[in-house]
């Protein structure tokens, strides 16, 4: 409704959306958390059965990063064949704010941020599903969990970004002895610096 997505539950039952399958390297998995309700998530899965009562939770394989609780706090959460681990990495904030998985290299990155625009890295740790790498596709599902105690839970901009570095320009000749050189600043918040190579 309004371009946006409201998720509710009842009882045990979580409301939850489940993507096709994505290809999820060098993507950045975001959406902008209008209402976070109690308990609500991004998660990744190899597999999902559409009968589910709650989605990929109970999925054996899948990493989840959810707002959570009051205090709202960020989980990240994994199941790696059929255990359980949850770690907290920090404080949601005010509703309403963005959430976000980066997929780079080998690694993955739990991101929040105010606008959308900016990203705060809060936890990033080599991507670690076992039997499965980022080469392979992910189901993406946002789910919303004891919506009747906590409220619904509302996300706008729900998507996919590309983060594929640019293609490098050609070589160009140049016949000068003074030359000004400009590019884009890039965006990675831990970039150590630029080189520049000539001659």
């Amino acid at each position: 409704r309004n371009d946006s997505i409201f998720l509710r539950s009842a009882a045990n039952v979580s409301g939850w959306v489940v993507s096709a399958k994505q290809d999820l390297r060098n993507k950045r998995l975001r959406a902008k958390i209008v209402k976070s309700g109690w308990d609500g998530s991004f998660s990744i899965s190899p597999r999902v059965d559409l009968s589910a009562t709650n989605g990929v939770f109970a999925q054996p394989t899948r990493l989840r990063f959810c707002p959570y609780g009051l205090p709202r706090a960020l989980h990240v959460e994994w199941r790696k064949e059929g255990m359980t681990y949850d770690l907290s990495v920090g404080a949601a904030g005010n509703d309403p704010f963005w959430i976000a998985m980066s997929f780079v290299n080998d690694s993955v990155r739990f991101e929040r941020s105010s606008d959308g625009a900016v990203w705060q890295e809060i936890w990033r740790e080599k991507f670690g599903l076992p039997g499965y790498t980022l080469t392979d596709s992910f189901y993406v599902e946002l789910q919303a969990h004891k919506t009747p105690s906590g409220g619904e839970m509302i996300a706008t901009h729900v998507g996919l970004e590309d983060l594929s570095p640019p293609t490098p320009a050609v070589p160009v000749q140049v016949s000068s002895t003074e030359v000004t050189v400009e590019w884009e600043q890039n965006e990675e918040s831990d970039l150590a610096g630029y080189t520049l190579y000539y001659g």
